[in-house]
């Protein structure tokens, strides 16, 4: 059971949100003439909030355009930069041809073994759900010739040296940055080429360590969907199927091209027998181009170049621009539905054959379009709900089983539009997915921020807001990172960031691999901490923040090994940190509670020791950014927290020594003999 501190106190919402409050009042930032509207930082993110929806609906404002494809959006000093800075992001080269440049897996004679397979009996793909409670097991060979890439189903029939089956040509190869997958163009059963792609049971994970020596990758031997590539036989079997005996529900068009193309039409069978296809038609683009982020771009294009002929530019100020700005155009759902239609685990609503937002008159969901909800079924751990032969179906455990944990987190990739919108940055923060990360500027250009194409380094980029200079005016760097005489926080100086906890890889893309069992590799993008009860022994088990680094022995940026702790430790001395905490401050108020002085200055005291207590409270980690827990198990307040709580003990003390003060209660910290009025009297004011 996963414990959620997403709210240590119910004022933390108050003070979080009031310090929030300036965004929406914020100065748009000034276009630049090669660059208009990039916002260089996720404060000038933010602050393009002043101008957000002028576009109310995708579907309207785009009537009437056509697609052009990301090569027509260069060309005559237009858009030439940002096309080649879109070119080194994988959007660019989610599908490309295989090639030896592209192809990462190893198709040199490598068997990959599947077991646990419950294929279905030949004959029974209409419910795939009802699969054969006997597991088979069957092997897929890779292999290579001429420059072109092959895998085989192996027949266990086959009497020969190596075992012959079913072989495929690689049509398509998807990706390549953590894993990389593969498409087949089955032949049809007279033997001619296929229309239609489906996807290849094998996948490759890539090495996150390219140090010499090290492997580049490892095969995974757990998925993907291995049971679409067999029969089920009477003799326990796994009866490699032909091509046309691939289920048509699997194919590619109504599964992963929704998400990885750009301008295509889908179109689904007319009628709509269950053995027909989908078909991806039109001069689509084989690539998540510009289009599928800016919409599509023909009457902006048409405008551009009439100016052009009349020999001037358009002005973004003067001549409607006919093509969607994220930041400027959309407000904060549609920024994020732009995102979450593809980053999210979900399916058709009206089509539930779609891996992807319902298609409307063969169109896709548009940049713009706000009805993300209504178009698609949205995954979570319970919903939508799974069926096992002769039962209901479960109101427990849905089919996101697999891809969320209880508490709601992603559990595999793909789960960051659910994370976002269920965290604090989506429901309170007034932030998007946009608002951090860009696909242009030095999100694509600059080490270390272009690996998750950033607007900033991760570092810098958290502090920007959560810092008392910025947007949520919370003293969350202060607190962390100490200052010239406070020490920093102990996680701080074994080199772990904000996004090292706040976004603890807590999913993972894979299952298990040939090299061993399946890594956790992928960012929480909701932000808060959850600590696990127990460790993730089993598919159904939460796991911690804590444990991406105590359990998992990760290595931090600084070389510094962490600890090892249980996931019980690790929810002990958090509980420890902040039950301490929490029993200091209410020390400090009670006692500051029993003073009678009416006087003026008395008052002032005692705002000044609750000014230092609330600098605690808006931190939000009630001790954990800077406490320890000594060897002996005793908390030590540290830096930040450590002198707030003198600050606001000694203006408790100073104001019972006044006359008629008369206090009563336990004393924190006892003070004796003069002692000045501290200046500055609130802990971590920024230095004038």
């Amino acid at each position: 059971m996963a414990v959620n501190f997403r709210s240590v106190l119910p004022a933390l919402a108050c003070i979080s949100t009031l310090g929030l409050a300036a965004i929406v009042s914020a100065e748009v930032p000034a276009p630049t003439a090669n660059r208009p509207f990039l916002a260089r930082d996720a404060k000038e993110a933010m602050d393009f909030l002043d101008t957000w929806a002028r576009i109310t609906s995708g579907e309207e404002y785009f009537k009437g355009a056509t697609y052009v494809g990301s090569e027509g959006c260069k060309g005559s000093g237009c858009h030439d930069q940002q096309i080649q800075e879109w070119r080194t992001t994988w959007h660019s080269k989610i599908l490309t041809t295989p090639s030896a440049e592209t192809v990462k897996g190893n198709f040199n004679n490598t068997v990959i073994p599947f077991q646990n397979v419950r294929a279905v009996a030949k004959g029974h793909d209409a419910d795939l759900a009802k699969l054969q409670n006997i597991p088979v097991k069957f092997d897929v060979r890779t292999e290579n010739s001429n420059g072109k890439f092959f895998f085989v189903i192996v027949d266990p029939r086959d009497t020969g040296s190596p075992k012959q089956g079913q072989k495929y040509e690689v049509a398509l190869v998807v990706g390549g940055k953590w894993q990389q997958t593969y498409h087949v163009r089955p032949v049809g059963s007279d033997g001619s080429p296929g229309d239609f792609y489906f996807p290849a049971p094998i996948r490759w994970s890539l090495n996150p360590n390219p140090s010499a020596g090290q492997p580049t990758g490892a095969w995974e031997i757990g998925n993907f969907q291995p049971e679409n590539w067999v029969w089920f036989d009477n003799s326990e079997l796994a009866i490699p199927r032909k091509p046309d005996e691939l289920p048509v529900a699997r194919f590619a068009e109504a599964k992963c091209m929704g998400c990885h193309t750009t301008g295509f039409d889908f179109v689904p069978p007319d009628p709509p027998p269950a053995n027909q296809h989908w078909k991806m038609q039109g001069a689509g683009e084989m690539a998540v181009g510009c289009e599928r982020c800016h919409g599509p771009g023909s009457k902006h294009v048409e405008l551009a170049k009439q100016k052009e002929a009349e020999g001037s530019k358009l002005d973004p100020d003067r001549d409607p621009p006919l093509i969607i700005h994220g930041l400027k155009d959309l407000s904060l759902d549609q920024q994020n539905q732009v995102c979450g239609q593809c980053h999210a685990r979900l399916g058709g609503k009206a089509l539930p054959i779609l891996a992807f937002p319902d298609v409307l008159d063969h169109k896709h969901f548009l940049p713009g379009d706000s009805n993300l909800t209504e178009r698609a079924r949205i995954w979570s751990y319970i919903f939508p709900p799974t069926t096992t032969p002769g039962n209901p179906p479960s109101t427990t455990v849905g089919q996101g089983f697999d891809n969320f944990w209880p508490d709601g987190r992603g559990k595999k990739s793909r789960t960051q539009w659910q994370d976002h919108v269920g965290g604090p940055h989506g429901w309170k923060a007034g932030a998007s997915c946009m608002t951090c990360h860009a696909f242009h500027g030095d999100a694509v250009s600059k080490e270390p921020q272009q690996q998750s194409k950033l607007r900033q380094p991760a570092k810098e980029l958290c502090e920007s807001c959560h810092s008392q200079s910025g947007t949520t005016k919370q003293p969350n760097r202060e607190m962390y990172a100490g200052g010239p005489s406070l020490a920093s926080s102990q996680h701080a100086d074994q080199g772990v960031e904000c996004v090292d906890c706040h976004m603890g890889a807590v999913g993972q893309r894979m299952t298990a691999t040939t090299a061993g069992k399946a890594a956790f590799d992928v960012s929480f993008h909701g932000m808060w901490i959850a600590y696990s009860g127990n460790p993730p022994a089993t598919l159904s088990d939460a796991r911690g923040n804590c444990e991406v680094c105590h359990t998992d022995q990760r290595i931090m940026t600084n070389g510094t090994k962490p600890p090892p702790k249980t996931a019980m430790e690790l929810l002990d001395y958090v509980r420890k940190i902040q039950q301490e905490t929490k029993a200091v401050i209410t020390k400090i108020q009670n006692r500051a509670g029993t003073n009678k002085s009416k006087d003026s200055k008395t008052i002032l005291q005692l705002n000044n020791a609750q000014a230092n207590l609330n600098t605690i409270l808006m931190d939000g980690s009630m001790g954990v950014h800077n406490s320890r827990v000594t060897p002996n198990g005793t908390v030590s307040p540290q830096g930040g927290i450590a002198d707030c709580l003198r600050l606001a003990n000694i203006w408790v003390e100073l104001a019972c020594r006044q006359p008629a003060a008369n206090c009563t209660g336990a004393i924190f910290n006892p003070i004796r003999g003069q002692v000045a009025e501290p200046s500055p009297p609130v802990c971590l004011t920024p230095a004038n």
